[in-house]
């Protein structure tokens, strides 16, 4: 551990914890939610490797999968494999096969808050594209719990098993509470894949873990893209013929 990376992280997100503090005094929850979310994107951006960038708006794959969804919290895409649709615009359109983690925000994480993350992410998983390489991470971070002691991660396959999802993969691969806790699932060095509690003895560190942990994460993910094609998203690449 390196003491003067930790101290400037640990700024970070003494800063987003402390703006969302102040912003619950705001009447208009939407708005309130939408400041929240802008606080941890600022967290998380510095920490992001060159190349990733951060945005809101709505996830679209290459066959128009229709999603029953306003848009999602936070998107880290890859713009060297693929841009966002609409240029200079704040809320985007973004092409699955360049979206590497998409992250849903929520001021205190009830089950409905649950519920409606984990069917987000059960959508996002639904999308279809036809590149080589690995899915997205979804994950969803809260500011608080109605949980207070229960652990996040048992409310989390409840809420799973409830919507029936079957797959060995969960449809959510972290779950954040700031200062409470942190859970990946995936590999740590030769480990079976798996759920890890990363900060099992330091809950004030929930959410340095979870920005390291993603911004550590993405870069993996977007290596492993192959096959990432614009045209597929354009025409029917299959109805190509050869000229004899």
């Amino acid at each position: 551990m390196n003491q003067l990376v930790r101290e400037v992280m640990v700024e970070t997100v003494r800063q987003a914890r402390e703006l969302s503090r102040i912003v619950e005094a705001v009447p208009h929850a939407g708005l309130r939610g939408q400041f929240r979310e802008s606080f941890l994107a600022r967290a998380l951006r510095p920490w992001l490797p060159q190349g990733m960038e951060l945005g809101t708006g709505v996830i679209v794959d290459e066959k128009g999968t229709r999603r029953q969804v306003n848009e999602d919290d936070i998107i880290i895409y890859a713009p060297d494999l693929l841009p966002a649709v609409l240029p200079l615009v704040e809320r985007n359109i973004f092409l699955l096969d360049a979206v590497v983690a998409h992250i849903e925000v929520k001021s205190t994480l009830s089950p409905d808050e649950l519920n409606a993350a984990v069917k987000s992410a059960m959508a996002v998983r639904g999308l279809v594209s036809s590149y080589v390489g690995m899915r997205e991470i979804s994950a969803v971070f809260a500011y608080n719990s109605t949980a207070a002691v229960r652990s996040e991660l048992v409310r989390l396959e409840e809420q799973t098993t409830k919507l029936g999802w079957n797959e060995p993969i969960p449809p959510l691969s972290f779950i954040c509470v700031d200062q409470k806790e942190c859970y990946m699932h995936g590999r740590i060095d030769d480990s079976p894949e798996t759920w890890f509690k990363l900060v099992p003895d330091a809950p004030d560190d929930s959410t340095l873990a979870f920005i390291s942990s993603i911004a550590s994460s993405v870069n993996k993910i977007r290596d492993s893209r192959e096959f990432v094609q614009i045209a597929r998203f354009v025409y029917d690449t299959s109805k190509a013929e050869p000229v004899k």
